[in-house]
């Protein structure tokens, strides 16, 4: 069965995890000192994202706790639905955002490499931005509190292209974004990737 972000949100409820936040496409919810951010989208989720989700959580709940039913009077103690977050300036943190490309899904997939343990995905980078944003503000209550140092991983094939083109540009970039393309990353993805080839100025 594909997993969506109703049924996670659902088996976290079953164990006891209360919404705190929610944003755009995003929801943060906590359970104790456990605290778990949940992506939302129209479509199913990636299973890297599912699989990323379980493992997050398995250490309370068990490795395959999204396979098996709740058990009654499991984990309980987190605020109540919609919780105010503490109050106070939150500190501005720079958080390493790792995007990696997804060729079987057609998606990015993105996780942050520190706690907190923030991930998202999207159909282009753009997207992958945005909803890294969202996902800031559903843990932090406030996306302007964190600034993402993106890591682009697109895959060995694509790093091959975007290699062809390093430094060169002219005939070598546009053979590059042709190669991209047939990849299947759309032309702005393709230019983004290809734009960290070129060599740095001074």
């Amino acid at each position: 069965m594909a997993m969506t972000s109703e049924i996670i949100e659902q088996h976290l409820g079953d164990r006891g995890y209360s919404l705190v936040r929610r944003g755009e496409c995003h929801s943060l919810y906590e359970n104790g000192t456990d605290r778990l951010v949940v992506p939302h989208h129209a479509r199913p989720l990636p299973p890297w994202t599912v699989r990323t989700i379980e493992w997050e959580l398995a250490p309370r709940l068990g490795p395959r706790w999204l396979d098996d039913p709740a058990v009654d009077g499991a984990a309980d103690g987190g605020p109540a639905d919609g919780a105010a977050a503490p109050s106070g300036p939150e500190p501005r943190v720079v958080l390493q955002l790792v995007v990696r490309r997804d060729p079987a899904e057609g998606v990015w997939n993105a996780f942050v490499l520190e706690v907190p343990r923030i991930l998202t995905f999207g159909d282009t980078l753009d997207d992958v931005r945005r909803r890294a944003a969202d996902a800031a503000y559903a843990w932090f209550g406030s996306s302007a509190a964190v600034v993402f140092d993106l890591v682009l991983q697109p895959g060995p094939e694509a790093q091959r292209w975007i290699d062809h083109a390093r430094g060169r540009g002219g005939a070598a970039a546009t053979e590059a974004l042709a190669g991209l393309r047939q990849l299947g990353f759309d032309d702005a993805d393709g230019r983004a990737l290809l734009a960290e080839a070129q060599p740095e100025s001074g």
